[in-house]
C-alpha cells in the first residue's frame, strides 16, 4: 500500500516538475520558436517502462499529463485529455502485436512507436484547435517539434532504462 502512494506521489511530483519546466525553461531552448513538448514524452515513457496490466495507473497518468496539457494549450478544457486517452488505446493496440524483444533493438520500438503517437496527438491537436478557432498550426512547426521531442524522448528512454534496469527488462517488446 505504501509502495502504491509512492508511486502516484512521485508521478504527481514528476509530471508537476515537467509542467513547470515545459512552461519556463523550454520556450528559452527552442528551436526555431518550437520547444518539445516535455510532458508527452514523459507521459510515452511512463506507459512504456510500466507494465502492461496496471491500467488503473496508466488511465491516472493519461488524466494527469491529460490536465496538465490543458492548462498549457489553448483548446478548451479537456480536450488534452480525451487526445491522450486516444493515444494511450492507439497505444494499446499497437503493442498487442508486439512481445518481448531483446534490448539492442528496444530503443527503435520505443522511438517508432513515439513518432506514431506524437504525429496522430499533433493532428488530433489540430483538428480540434480548427473545431474551436484556436491558433495550432500544423506544418513545418510540428516537423521541428517532432524532431526536438525525438532527441529528447531517446534521452529519456536512456535515463528510464538505466533507472528502472531489470524492470525494464521484462517489458521489452518486438514485433511477432
Amino acid at each position: 500500500m505504501m509502495r502504491q502512494i509512492l508511486k502516484y506521489t512521485t508521478t504527481v511530483l514528476l509530471f508537476f516538475l515537467c509542467a513547470i519546466t515545459q512552461v519556463s525553461l523550454l520556450p528559452y531552448v527552442s528551436i526555431m520558436g518550437v520547444a518539445p513538448n516535455l510532458l508527452f514524452v514523459v507521459f510515452f515513457a511512463t506507459l512504456f517502462f510500466q507494465k502492461k496490466q496496471d491500467i488503473v495507473f496508466s488511465f491516472f497518468v493519461v488524466t494527469l499529463a491529460g490536465f496538465l496539457l490543458d492548462m498549457i494549450t489553448p483548446l478548451p478544457f479537456g480536450v488534452s485529455i480525451v487526445m491522450l486517452l486516444m493515444m494511450y488505446g492507439m497505444y494499446r493496440w499497437l503493442t498487442r502485436f508486439l512481445r518481448e524483444a531483446d534490448a539492442n533493438i528496444m530503443l527503435w520500438y520505443y522511438l517508432a512507436t513515439f513518432l506514431g503517437l506524437f504525429f496522430a496527438y499533433d493532428i488530433l491537436l489540430y483538428l480540434a484547435s480548427r473545431l474551436v478557432g484556436s491558433p495550432v498550426s500544423l506544418g513545418a512547426s510540428t516537423l521541428i517539434a517532432l524532431a526536438y521531442s525525438v532527441v529528447l524522448a531517446a534521452a529519456v528512454f536512456f535515463v528510464c532504462q538505466q533507472l528502472f534496469g531489470k524492470a525494464a527488462e521484462n517489458n521489452q517488446l518486438k514485433l511477432l
